[in-house]
């Protein structure tokens, strides 16, 4: 059974529409879960110009150029207009297919000030969906890439070579008798807010150039150092060491 609204006398009303099934059906799951899908009363899959129309139709408008990604999401569970997705996955791969290119809409896993944290527009980018994931007008994306790139010479083009300004990539590396160094060291500071953007930005864009080489031997190392002025309650220390056990940490501790 599936419902559509429709206006009456410029009343909105609920109106219901029932769908058979055959009565022989052997499998009445697979039956009914294929008549949704027919009538797409649930939605497995979503294209990235679905979900930039309904952001132009429902969101980008009155001079609002951003919403957040997780509204739109709950907005399809709630209201009866929107596309009924399956899950959050769904959402999710037309928000990244969406993003690999500049036709539809920009992505951001949060905001500061001005700044947009994780930015991505035409280019592919893991998402994580969470309360500070936006969606952003396709033409005020492409306008604030063109900015933030023109400021900031030195940002990372997909497909180019991660070059500082005004740095020779050759110059500051040590030379050996062979004329090729061996070894690579280097270390980031990463916002813990935008780190699981950050980290597979640094997994894509460096390590996979080690990786990708046969022979080549990569190691990652995490630090991770917290503090709290009023310390931290049993509750949370017990918790981060039953974690970091499963995860398989090296070292743990905890002091004054």
């Amino acid at each position: 059974m599936g419902s559509t609204s429709e206006f009456n006398k410029g009343k909105n009303v609920l109106k219901w529409e029932s769908i058979s099934v055959s009565p022989s059906a052997t499998n009445f799951t697979f039956d009914i879960e294929m008549k949704l899908r027919e009538e797409e009363w649930m939605v497995p899959e979503w294209s990235p110009i679905h979900l930039s129309q309904l952001l132009q139709n429902y969101y980008f408008k009155d001079n609002i150029d951003e919403v957040s990604a997780m509204k739109v999401f709950q907005d399809c569970a709630h209201y009866l207009y929107m596309p009924r997705l399956v899950n959050d996955r769904v959402f999710i791969n037309a928000i990244s297919q969406g993003i690999q290119s500049e036709d539809y809409f920009g992505f951001a896993a949060g905001k500061q000030g001005d700044k947009y944290l994780g930015f991505s527009f035409g280019k592919n980018t893991p998402i994580m969906l969470d309360d500070n994931c936006l969606l952003i007008k396709k033409e005020v994306a492409a306008e604030y890439k063109e900015k933030t790139m023109t400021k900031d010479p030195g940002t990372i083009l997909p497909g180019s070579d991660p070059i500082l300004p005004g740095l020779d990539p050759l110059e500051s590396e040590p030379t050996t008798s062979g004329g090729k160094p061996k070894r690579f060291y280097g270390t980031i500071d990463i916002d813990p807010i935008t780190a699981t953007m950050t980290f597979s930005s640094v997994v894509n864009e460096v390590v996979q150039n080690f990786t990708s080489k046969p022979g080549s031997k990569v190691t990652i190392s995490v630090e991770i150092q917290a503090a709290l002025e009023d310390g931290y309650d049993e509750n949370l220390r017990r918790t981060v060491k039953e974690n970091c056990n499963v995860l398989k940490f090296k070292s743990v501790e905890f002091e004054e």
